[in-house]
């Protein structure tokens, strides 16, 4: 885990950059480590930005530091993030290489002793992060299902693709291995597999206070083929052609069953 030094600079090349370390630097040499680090990536995205960040402040106890790593944004997210930096450890807006290499420079800032991936328009509900939680548990996340239905996601088999929604693994911060940002799409179950030991993946607790809303406009709900394709490379090289057979025996229906729907919706439009 990084050391909690707020006297060295964080970017000097930064567009814009905020938050409360900034303030900090070279005042406090010795800073209480948060116990969670939450790390938000977005590009311009002001709106849901702003409920995400609203979603972590709600949380009712001070072990958590929220970080935020814009893409460089051309909407209202720069003077949102200004308006909030009291309650952001830190934030940066600049051009990067796509949400991985976003996702990597904010793991690289994390000072806490686990760490969240929580994009752009997700919320945390209710109180899902108390600090006498189990960290070696998953934490409840909702989705909605191609219907529209809300449902809750559930673990399932590591070997046939990704067991379970990232905003749900809470992982401990140390020596993680970054994301591998050759995948644009899946990087997400590439980084599971590569940090599996420091990864909390027990059962959640289905009486616990509050659960994560999965925002499903994201590119790994949008640009499911892709998706798909890098899940299934990754796979193959992890677990074998049986196993990435398995995937696209499950997979392939789903994808037919997306395909009807919008095409049916695409046909009963108006013209």
């Amino acid at each position: 885990m990084p050391s909690a030094d707020y006297s060295s600079p964080v970017n000097n090349l930064c567009k814009a950059e905020g938050g409360y370390r900034l303030k900090l630097q070279g005042r406090f040499p010795k800073v209480v480590k948060p116990t969670l680090s939450i790390i938000t990536v977005t590009l311009n995205a002001g709106k849901a930005l702003q409920d995400t960040i609203d979603s972590v402040k709600s949380q009712q106890w001070d072990g958590i530091e929220h970080i935020v790593i814009d893409g460089g944004s051309t909407d209202a997210t720069v003077a949102i993030l200004q308006a909030r930096n009291p309650e952001l450890a830190y934030w940066r807006s600049q051009p990067d290489k796509g949400i991985y290499d976003a996702m990597n420079i904010g793991l690289s800032l994390a000072l806490g002793r686990y760490v969240l991936f929580l994009n752009s328009g997700d919320l945390l509900i209710d109180q899902p992060l108390v600090p006498d939680r189990d960290w070696s548990k998953l934490l409840r996340v909702s989705k909605r299902d191609v219907f529209g239905r809300t449902q809750f996601f559930k673990l399932r088999d590591m070997k046939v693709g990704m067991p379970y929604s990232h905003q749900g693994i809470l992982f401990r911060n140390h020596e993680l291995i970054p994301f591998d940002t050759r995948f644009r799409i899946a990087a997400d179950y590439q980084f599971l597999l590569d940090n599996l030991s420091k990864a909390g993946l027990s059962a959640p607790d289905p009486g616990a206070p509050g659960y994560v809303a999965f925002d499903s406009t994201g590119v790994s709900s949008t640009r499911i083929y892709e998706r798909d394709c890098e899940s299934a490379r990754i796979i193959r090289t992890h677990f074998g052609v049986w196993h990435w057979a398995r995937f696209w025996a499950y997979q392939l229906p789903k994808l037919a069953l997306r395909w009807l729907l919008i095409r049916k919706a695409s046909l009963s439009e108006p013209r």
